[in-house]
């Protein structure tokens, strides 16, 4: 399992890591991740998430495929827990700041799920009032001050049409040198017989009225649905 934070951390740092099912989920009956058949049969397993990794994070980036039947990554009862007020002297960041409620300060849901892998992320968020608090004690939501106890909640939900500038030029002056090939392109050939497929193969979604290899995953998750 992965260590978030060290025995003794600098507080200087900020410490991050990556999250996978392996590190979380288990089966129902005791049994190790398979991702096969997790797959298959997301009802038979259970995650430890606020057991094994929640207890330790001040925030959780949350961006995980989440299907109905599948464990929760944290509950509503996980956020008492959670949310639960410590006497705990690592809590304090140092003498100049204030001591902290609890451990855990925000969510951000990149997913834009409500009710889903986060219980407790109850609404998704604007660009223009991008965060609420969740107030666990009374389960509300609270939009304008951020004062108060709870967590501090991010779940916009059109975020991808936020990308930056920059990654937005930068994306373009790769796409440009294969712009006039690609309109030249041939509908009575395979997407693969053609000249430009291996520099734009991750980033075509659909070819010959075929989802490409890359993004077969979605039929089946339409499947499901």
């Amino acid at each position: 399992m992965l260590t978030i934070y060290p025995s003794s951390p600098a507080t200087k740092l900020v410490y991050c890591c990556v999250v996978s099912r392996k590190d979380h989920i288990v089966k129902k009956d005791g049994g190790k991740y398979s991702e096969l058949e997790y797959n298959q049969h997301p009802e038979h397993f259970t995650s430890l998430f606020a057991q094994k990794v929640a207890p330790y994070a001040s925030v959780i980036i949350n961006g995980i495929s989440w299907p109905v039947n599948s464990p929760r990554l944290l509950t509503t009862d996980d956020a008492k827990d959670l949310l639960r007020p410590v006497n705990n002297p690592s809590l304090y960041i140092s003498q100049a700041s204030p001591q902290l409620p609890h451990r855990l300060l925000a969510i951000s849901d990149v997913t834009a799920d409500p009710g889903g892998s986060i219980e407790f992320v109850k609404e998704c968020t604007a660009i223009d009032t991008p965060f609420y608090l969740y107030d666990v004690e009374q389960n509300k939501l609270k939009y304008g001050s951020m004062q108060g106890p709870g967590v501090l909640i991010c779940s916009i939900n059109n975020m991808p049409t936020q990308l930056p500038l920059e990654a937005t030029e930068f994306f373009g002056s790769l796409l440009l040198p294969h712009i006039y090939d690609i309109l030249q392109s041939d509908n009575n050939k395979s997407f693969e017989e053609h000249s430009f497929m291996h520099e734009v193969e991750k980033a075509v979604i659909t070819s010959e009225g075929k989802l490409t290899k890359n993004f077969e995953f979605i039929a089946d998750l339409r499947a499901q649905n």
